[in-house]
């Protein structure tokens, strides 16, 4: 083994240890409800229909080479639940018929129904496959959903790379602009967008306080994503629809991927309102400008072949943006007017880092007198001047805001994940999870006063 294998195999067990280990029992018979593993199964039978009892059903993982093993039963009836979304080999033997192979995709929470005729020795082999997908309607369960998975997810076109945002690809919803950071953005066959229940890897992923989106992952490290409209079961708690994004594990192959994304202003249109800003100080800019750039890697493959496995990505964001804002505030003449008090607080704390360059008001301007009319006639006795001396002016300035590539940030999100297949019947893995997102000064709170911009 090379270097680098034994130093990616030392990083991952060292997760595995010091972080703790999420065990899922995989047995023929299912305990309780999973919502992100799939299952098989099917009758068979010989070419007069009549059932198999006790023949051999084993499906092998493609990926990975594990295998699962069970038995018919006396009515031919076989199923294999349990199994993590991926591409298998079901091969059907039974003693004095010839063995039938088939492949099968199991999509994340799926039930797939494959049935078998199975030919005595040296005869033709029939395999009829039952497909309970057709049009999103499942035969074996009674819920509508849709599966986008892993050659989707890399095709498709997404704004900032967000698995979740991929829901709008599916039927019977609508999408909710009054819903940033609630549900999943979407009206779920007509229900509130609060109503979804959404998940990762099968457990629950939502933020409680928001009831939104808790944790998010890199898009190339997003197997599938099942979206359930209607009829949903027990094992999606309370929501009236579910989102459930399926993570990528590692295989018996080494693949990876490194990919950059970039979205610029120059490539967008202008508005209104920045045209008008522009024409009252040129020196802003019409355009607000923004630098949208997502890059990153991901990279997975085997630690011990059929046996343990690890897959990595980071993402990195680096968007850089400014929006135009237009304050008005005090001029200097009407500081010059005010109270001993007022000069003293100005001069401490009042201090403009972006001076007056818009438009000016005196007290004789409709705006001012719209709103200080009986204020600037008392004044206007002592001081006449008022009518004619600038008031109040326009801090016409940009400020680290999203003009439309998204929040000015610094960003970085890293997944790592560890399987392990202990036996036909037990499998574990680990998932680890590290973001960290830093926004510039004056995105959350801006100012044209200097020292009041917070990030």
């Amino acid at each position: 083994m090379t270097p680098q294998a034994n130093y990616l195999r030392a990083v991952f067990l060292g997760i595995a240890i010091s972080v703790g280990v999420a065990i899922g029992t995989l047995t023929p018979q299912p305990a309780m409800a999973q919502a992100d593993l799939g299952s098989v199964s099917g009758v068979v039978t010989d070419a007069s229909g009549a059932v198999i009892a006790d023949a051999v059903v084993k499906i092998t993982n493609d990926a990975t080479g594990a295998v699962r093993v069970t038995h018919t039963n006396s009515k031919g009836e076989y199923s294999i639940s349990q199994l993590l979304p991926s591409s298998y080999t079901v091969n059907i033997s039974a003693v004095g018929f010839a063995p039938a192979n088939k492949g099968v995709s199991v999509t994340v929470g799926s039930s797939n129904s494959l049935s078998a005729k199975l030919a005595v020795a040296g005869g033709a082999t029939e395999v009829v496959v039952t497909a309970d997908n057709f049009a999103g309607v499942h035969l074996e369960k009674p819920e509508v959903a849709a599966v986008i998975e892993t050659e989707q997810i890399l095709s498709l076109p997404t704004l900032d790379r967000d698995p979740y945002s991929l829901v709008a690809f599916s039927g019977n919803l609508s999408a909710d602009p009054t819903a940033q950071v609630r549900g999943v953005g979407f009206n779920i066959s007509g229900s509130r967008s609060t109503s979804v229940d959404i998940l990762l890897d099968g457990a629950e992923n939502t933020d409680l306080y928001a009831v939104g989106i808790a944790q998010t992952v890199p898009l190339d490290a997003t197997q599938e994503i099942r979206i359930v409209t209607s009829n949903s079961g027990a094992e999606y708690g309370r929501g009236s629809g579910a989102v459930n994004v399926s993570t990528k594990s590692g295989s018996n192959g080494l693949h990876g991927s490194v990919y950059e994304f970039n979205r610029i202003s120059t490539l967008a249109s202008d508005g209104y309102n920045n045209n008008y800003l522009h024409a009252v100080d040129p020196s802003v800019s019409a355009k607000p400008r923004y630098t949208h750039n997502q890059f990153g890697y991901s990279v997975g493959g085997p630690i011990k072949k059929d046996k343990m496995f690890f897959f990595s990505s980071t993402e990195w964001t680096r968007i850089r943006s400014a929006q135009n804002d237009i304050a008005v505030v005090p001029t200097p003449q009407l500081l010059a007017m005010s109270a001993p008090e007022m000069q003293a607080f100005f001069a401490q704390y009042g201090k403009l880092a972006h001076p007056i360059n818009g438009a000016t008001f005196t007290g004789a301007s409709s705006a001012v007198q719209s709103v200080f009319a009986k204020d600037v006639a008392s004044l206007a006795l002592t001081h006449p001047e008022i009518t004619t001396t600038p008031l109040f002016g326009q801090s016409i300035f940009q400020y680290a805001g999203d003009s439309g590539g998204g929040a000015p940030v610094n960003q970085w999100i890293t997944f790592n994940r560890a399987d392990w297949t202990l036996s036909q019947t037990t499998s574990m893995f680990v998932r680890y999870i590290q973001e960290s997102a830093i926004n510039p000064a004056g995105y959350i709170n801006h100012s044209p006063y200097d020292g009041y911009d917070t990030q």
